[in-house]
Formats: structure tokens, sequence, C-alpha cells
């Protein structure tokens, strides 16, 4: 959810190209002043991919990372995020 400003203007031009109107214009307004997309939109589309991800019965990152390192003979520990 966050862009360099080197690939700014390039995922803009993307975005126009392949993306409905108004979709874009989210985009182009969110980016145009800002590195990242506003944090109450982060949480919305993470909440989403969360909810996705378990009703498909996949564990969240941190559930993993408990998981592997609770096995027995696990000599390395997954960092956190």
């Amino acid at each position: 959810m966050r862009i360099s400003p080197g690939a700014r203007d390039w995922f803009l031009t993307q975005s126009a190209t392949r993306l409905p109107p108004h979709l874009h214009q989210r985009l182009a307004s969110s980016y145009t002043h800002h590195r990242a997309m506003p944090t109450p939109y982060v949480r919305q589309v993470t909440d989403h991919i969360h909810m996705r991800a378990a009703h498909h019965g996949m564990p969240r990152w941190e559930e993993y990372v408990l998981s592997v390192n609770e096995r027995p003979g696990t000599a390395h520990s997954i960092p956190r995020r």
C-alpha cells in the first residue's frame, strides 16, 4: 500500500489505463501527495484480506509464526512482521 516516489508516475499511468476511471481517480488523489494510502483504507483492506483468508482456512501471519515456533525440532524462528 506504499509506493516509492520513483514508481508513482508509472503506477498511476498503469492505473489510468487499466482501472475504471473512478478507481483511478481515488488512487491518484491518494498517491498524489502521499506515499501511502490513508490508514483507514489500509485497515479496511487488511480486515477484508484476513476475513477472506480465514474463510479459506488460512491462518494470520502471527498465528503461523507461533505454530511453526512451537513445532518440536524447530531450530529457527520466523521473524515477526
